[in-house]
């Protein structure tokens, strides 16, 4: 047990000091065997999870792979190639598989790597790996990947690429921040399907954003309000202590229950920020005074967003929660995004956004799988916005699509009842 701890602990440092421990990294090598140059890329995300493209002449290949401790000394990146025995896990992308072993050898106390030309019972023949470099952001580039990458496998795929080197966090070249705030209902505690479908806009919105940063090049800075922090003082007090600069971005999202009462006078609802304690006059807000604090900052872009009902107000008939696991459609998909369209987005344009899922006495639909329709329908329309194929990405275009779309969802949905029809106000240039 002590060894199996102190291979693993070896493992771990190792990989500390050579992966960064990144969300996603990227690494080359190149080696001679059988006079044929061979030239490899490592797709890295975590010691169970990697894989790894070969090429040698016109054959490409592809194999998954995982680290596993080897001794005190040595981990190896198992890629389950044994052509020698007629197994092999490479999955041709052109040409031929290649019949030699893809696995690595890594040394633990000399930082150094090898690649494996020959195991079995009685000798492994390795050779050293001199050329092992990972790859820097400005790296990936087109030919680059064309050594890699079919042509027509993805479009534009070397944006696909920089979409997922998640740095830690990126710091952008102009200083521009994203302050990204988001209250959400996780812990309902009357309604799980509102629960869990409050958890998939987290989810979603968290992965989405700081993808769209990493590309654009502007540093996230996410603050969470649940638990414990969903309420009103913690909202308050969070809006309050924003310290932002002239080109900073806010964003701001609600995900959670929303109602109005018969003489509230603003077309927007009001959020409802308390689990046990019912004195909604002292424990909710208006999504309208939620804009006006975010208005005073001192910054170029506020965006304000909450996807909630906006109906009157009733604990039994708070939500229309869709029982069915059914897929909208993905909000993590990684389609060619643009960094110039997301800099004209989130760097470039300036104003105010204001929007809700639901105009007055109109309940917001979601399904504990998908999160809300609206959330989902801003991502969505987002990342339609900004693909290579657009040339001129606004957020009129995005709050307009978002709306149809969510509408559209609702009113489709198997048994659905009632409709939804997004309301909002915009001043950007």
């Amino acid at each position: 047990m002590k060894n199996k701890l102190s291979n693993f602990l070896l493992l771990f440092l190792f990989l500390l000091n050579s992966f960064i421990l990144k969300s996603q990294s990227f690494f080359t090598y190149s080696w001679e065997e059988q006079g044929k140059l061979y030239k490899g890329l490592l797709v890295y995300y975590d010691p169970d999870e990697a894989y790894i493209r070969v090429r040698e002449g016109n054959n490409l290949v592809q194999s998954t792979c995982y680290f596993r401790p080897f001794n005190d000394t040595y981990s190896i990146l198992l890629c389950d190639s044994t052509p020698n025995r007629g197994k092999t896990n490479q999955k041709i992308l052109y040409g031929t598989h290649l019949a030699i072993h893809l696995d690595i050898l890594f040394n633990y106390k000399s930082n150094t790597r090898y690649k494996i030309i020959e195991k079995n019972t009685v000798k492994t023949d390795i050779v050293k790996l001199s050329d092992w470099e990972e790859l820097d952001y400005s790296s990936i580039t087109k030919d680059f990947l064309n050594l890699f990458f079919i042509e027509g496998e993805d479009v534009e795929y070397y944006e696909y690429l920089r979409l997922n080197i998640l740095k830690s966090p990126p710091t952008s070249q102009d200083g521009t921040k994203m302050h990204f705030i988001l209250v959400v209902d996780t812990e309902d505690l009357q309604k799980q399907k509102m629960r869990d479908a409050c958890k998939k806009d987290k989810e979603s919105l968290l992965w989405n954003f700081q993808n769209f940063c990493t590309v654009a090049g502007i540093e996230f800075m996410p603050k969470i309000l649940e638990g414990g922090n969903f309420n009103k003082t913690s909202l308050i007090i969070t809006l309050n202590d924003l310290n932002t600069k002239p080109n900073d971005v806010i964003v701001f999202f609600y995900s959670g229950h929303g109602f109005r009462f018969n003489n509230t006078l603003s077309d927007f609802p009001l959020l409802k920020l308390h689990y046990l304690d019912k004195t909604v006059d002292t424990n909710s807000i208006g999504l309208t005074n939620v804009y006006d604090m975010i208005s005073l900052k001192n910054c170029r872009l506020k965006l304000v967003f909450a996807d909630c009902c906006n109906d009157l107000l009733d604990d039994d008939n708070q939500a229309f929660i869709f029982n069915l696991q059914t897929a909208l459609g993905t909000t993590r998909k990684t389609e060619s995004l643009s960094t110039i369209n997301l800099g004209k987005l989130f760097k470039e344009q300036a104003g105010s956004l204001l929007a809700t899922a639901c105009s007055s006495n109109e309940m917001a639909g979601s399904t504990p799988s998908d999160g809300g329709f609206f959330i989902n329908s801003i991502i969505e329309s987002i990342l339609n916005e900004a693909v290579m194929k657009n040339t001129n990405p606004s957020w009129e275009s995005i709050i307009k699509a978002a709306s149809k779309s969510a509408k559209s969802k609702r009113d489709n949905f198997p048994n659905s009842e009632g409709t939804q029809n997004a309301i909002f106000k915009i001043k950007i240039n």
